[in-house]
């Protein structure tokens, strides 16, 4: 014995271990889930769009509810993160300004975080979607008015149905492409988690 443990090697794991550990667990997922969010944003703003906040369909949110639903709420951090440096990115990569692709990115980032938060208290799809995206639409149109940009009330419609609907359908899809969405009654089937 000689009192003393030697230091660990490069490889060995020992004080390494925990780093390979944060980036296998945080900074990979974070990374693909921002590489994954651009694709999905641009997408959806370049070919269903009217205004850069008039899509037909938005499953970004969607995307982020459900990697906010397979952690605990103490490492939303990274996926947010990496959701919203992906949002931000395209809508600037779509001529949109900054301050209008910050005002987006904050509202799908509290849009995904009421509805993981009301999914955690009541596991209905249908009730999270709407409050949610009824907010996400408060919180662009005030953000708008602040800004004495034009947004007539048919825009916040579309928004508010384009981000609903938009959870609605992909959240299923995504829940069976992954098989991680885990609510108390997912026994019963997806199905169930768009009804009251």
């Amino acid at each position: 014995m000689t009192g003393f443990d030697p230091m660990p090697l490069p490889g060995s794991g020992g004080a390494y271990a925990p780093a390979r550990q944060f980036v296998r667990r945080e900074g990979l997922p974070a990374i693909a889930l921002c590489t994954v969010t651009f694709g999905l944003a641009f997408l959806a703003t370049v070919f269903t769009v009217q205004t850069p906040y008039d899509v037909l369909i938005w499953p970004v949110s969607a995307l982020l509810f459900m990697a906010l639903r397979t952690r605990r709420i103490a490492r939303w951090t990274w996926p947010l993160t990496g959701s919203a440096i992906g949002l931000f990115a395209a809508e600037l990569n779509i001529g949109m300004g900054r301050m209008q692709a910050a005002l987006l990115t904050f509202a799908t980032g509290a849009e995904a975080i009421v509805a993981a938060t009301i999914m955690n208290k009541r596991p209905r799809l249908l009730v999270a979607a709407l409050v949610a995206s009824a907010l996400s639409t408060l919180i662009v149109h005030i953000g708008l008015a602040v800004g004495a940009q034009p947004w007539r009330i048919e825009h916040a419609g579309l928004w508010f149905s384009s981000h609903a609907f938009g959870m609605l359908l992909f959240v299923p899809l995504f829940a069976l492409g992954t098989r991680s969405l885990r609510t108390r009654q997912s026994e019963k089937g997806l199905f169930n988690l768009v009804i009251f």
